[in-house]
């Protein structure tokens, strides 16, 4: 268990009827996999940024504070939210600076992005983040990470210390969901540079694709009447069902890693490795249920 989880609670949240581990499925996967070559995507297309460090980490950063709350929709849904958002950020890089994005005003994001669920959220996220980014790291985010060593639990934690709406937790549970993304996608687009230290200790996210790849793969198997909750819509947000199915997300994706590693000691996958194939079946696969429609997803 990444070492900043608290076990107990996240144990507690998998204690909800209907959902199971199946060890069994975990274990033939592992053995599938055993010589299997895990890639890492380096984010340079279509909605990644170039080699420029700062302009590429402030795209992530900004990016994934407002990554959230996209319909599993399977043609505009990538395996780190949707591939229209993104493309719509990427071909605007004019936005991405503190000062720009803390005063952008509705008119302006709708020309960008046009309608989009939870807006208003949005917009607050952004203007908020911007300013708190001006105040604590002169509008950097390489200060940001630069303040906290390059290492990954320590940024994590200064996210969601600092800046509001990167939290997500429940019940002494930190899922941490938007700012580990932030962390992973930074690393894929550099992963030849080893731009953090310690990312391994992050968890996977415990998001609407990295469940789904669960469900997929069989790792995660639900009972007749929660597949159809799902399968129906979105189901509240913060409420005991959804809680149970983020710790569960977690705490399959930790069983599946264990038994991956077991078999490949002389190359071991990655936390990131792991995030990215679950996003991918999670994506590619049969069409996504939903989960909730929340700032944390």
């Amino acid at each position: 268990m990444r070492d900043y989880m608290i076990l107990e609670p996240l144990t507690a949240g998998c204690q909800y009827p209907g959902i199971t581990l199946n060890n069994a499925t975990s274990k033939h996967l592992a053995q599938k996999w055993t010589y299997e070559t895990f890639y890492l995507p380096s984010w340079d297309t279509p909605i990644g940024m170039d080699q420029n460090l700062e302009l590429a980490v402030t795209y992530f950063f900004f990016g994934n504070a407002i990554n959230f709350g996209f319909y599993p929709d399977r043609d505009t849904l990538g395996p780190v939210g949707s591939i229209n958002f993104w493309l719509a950020l990427r071909s605007h890089p004019e936005l991405l600076s503190a000062s720009c994005l803390s005063r952008i005003s509705r008119d302006d994001f709708q020309a960008v992005f046009g309608p989009l669920p939870l807006l208003d959220d949005r917009i607050k996220i952004w203007q908020e983040t911007a300013k708190t980014l001006r105040i604590k790291y002169n509008g950097k985010v390489t200060e940001l990470y630069e303040a906290n060593h390059w290492n990954a639990p320590e940024i994590v934690q200064a996210i969601t210390t600092d800046f509001p709406s990167f939290r997500d937790s429940q019940s002494r549970v930190h899922f941490a969901r938007r700012a580990q993304l932030t962390l992973f996608m930074t690393h894929s687009r550099f992963q030849d540079n080893m731009v953090f230290t310690n990312l391994e200790r992050l968890p996977v996210c415990a998001d609407l694709q990295v469940f789904n790849g669960l469900l997929q793969l069989g790792v995660l198997e639900l009972s007749k009447e929660i597949l159809e909750t799902l399968t129906a819509g979105f189901i509240p947000a913060r409420s005991d069902l959804e809680f149970a199915l983020r710790c569960w997300t977690i705490l399959g994706a930790e069983t599946l890693l264990t038994e991956i590693n077991l078999h490949r000691k002389e190359a071991p996958i990655t936390i990131c490795q792991l995030d990215y194939l679950l996003r991918q079946t999670g994506t590619n696969g049969k069409a996504p249920l939903p989960l909730a429609q929340t700032t944390s997803y």
